[in-house]
């Protein structure tokens, strides 16, 4: 995987891949089509404002050590502890947004099932669940730009505080 100059940080390095895949949509209506699922989005402080501004668009779905591309990965799971895509001293887990996707979205795809069909080796998929904390069976890529309006709510784990920061109104974690 080659280091990059990070998109939205300037003068960080990031593995992140930046193409789009295959059958991207970029532009989706504010309003999800009903019925809608939740599912939850998780990330840093750092990242917040840019999400809260422009929706969720960005993701490093690793198909290889050395190939993959960008969309935003989503999961079912709403505890904090289970996630472990803190790392590069940018802590991930410390927002969850929950994110109303439209139930029946061809766009949302489901770790386990999609890593097979797009050929992900097994030790590589191994690989990343370990990395993860184990989660894999509770992920999803989205292969769309998420607007911002989608997503319905914003809870920070107990150990941090958004109250105030960049007018949000966030509830804490349980």
């Amino acid at each position: 995987m080659k280091v990059r100059p990070h998109p939205d940080i300037p003068g960080a390095l990031t593995f992140a891949h930046q193409e789009r895949p295959d059958g991207w949509v970029e532009d989706l209506p504010a309003d999800p089509e009903k019925p809608t699922r939740t599912l939850y989005h998780y990330t840093s402080q750092l990242h917040l404002p840019m999400i809260l501004e422009g929706g969720i668009a960005r993701g490093d779905v690793s198909l290889t050590p050395e190939t993959g591309y960008n969309a935003p990965w989503l999961t079912d799971d709403e505890d904090f502890h289970k996630q472990g895509w803190a790392h590069g001293g940018v802590d991930k887990t410390k927002v969850r947004l929950s994110v109303d996707i439209p139930a029946t979205s061809s766009l949302l795809h489901w770790w386990p099932e999609m890593a097979k069909a797009e050929g992900v080796p097994d030790f590589w998929y191994r690989t990343l669940d370990r990395v993860g904390s184990g989660g894999s069976n509770h992920w999803y890529v989205f292969k769309g730009h998420i607007p911002k309006t989608w997503i319905s709510g914003i809870t920070m784990r107990q150990d941090i505080s958004l109250q105030g920061k960049w007018g949000i109104k966030a509830k804490p974690a349980p």
